[in-house]
């Protein structure tokens, strides 16, 4: 063996106490990660989603989950679209059958890994569409469309990209979450 190299990044100051305080105030909190599977079951036990590091009742591949939405939803002109935003295109579901079938699926699943750009738009389009007032807190490049549909975009002032900021309602410049 040439090498060995561990990488961490380590949870923010403060988010298991201001994860606790939103699920307190009814708020639905869920974890949309590009990571691995195995990552996203780390965080969401530290953070008291699953009592059990291989409790796999709550999470989702991103690839299943886009497949369903895929089947659930359809891209149309955003009504909402004022000209300066130039959002364009939106998800709509494509049947009152289908709004219904997603609510019934966004209160199994917690917890997407491997989370691309497209699935992290269709599901708060899908979350928005359904009823729910959602905020989205990102800041990353992949995460600037869903923050952009998201009823409230956060992103992170010093760690977040621009694009990112570009999207979004509020920047937190302290990165506190």
């Amino acid at each position: 063996m040439i090498a060995s190299l561990g990488l961490a990044d380590p949870l923010r100051e403060d988010i298991v106490e201001s994860i606790l305080s939103l699920s307190e105030g009814k708020t639905n909190v869920r974890i949309v990660s590009g990571d691995h599977k195995a990552s996203v079951l780390a965080v969401a036990y530290k953070l008291s989603f699953v009592e059990q590091i291989s409790d796999e009742s709550c999470i989702e591949s991103s690839e299943k989950l886009e497949e369903t939405l895929n089947g659930l939803m359809e891209l149309c002109p955003d009504e909402r679209d004022d000209g300066d935003e130039a959002r364009g295109m939106t998800y709509k579901f494509n049947s009152p059958d289908s709004k219904r079938r997603f609510k019934a699926l966004k209160k199994s699943v917690r917890l997407v890994y491997r989370a691309t750009p497209n699935l992290k738009r269709m599901l708060v389009c899908a979350f928005r569409e359904s009823g729910s007032t959602i905020g989205v807190t990102g800041e990353g490049l992949s995460d600037a469309r869903a923050l952009s549909e998201a009823s409230v975009g956060f992103t992170m002032g010093q760690d977040g990209c621009s694009a990112a900021k570009d999207h979004s309602d509020v920047i937190l410049m302290d990165d506190n979450f």
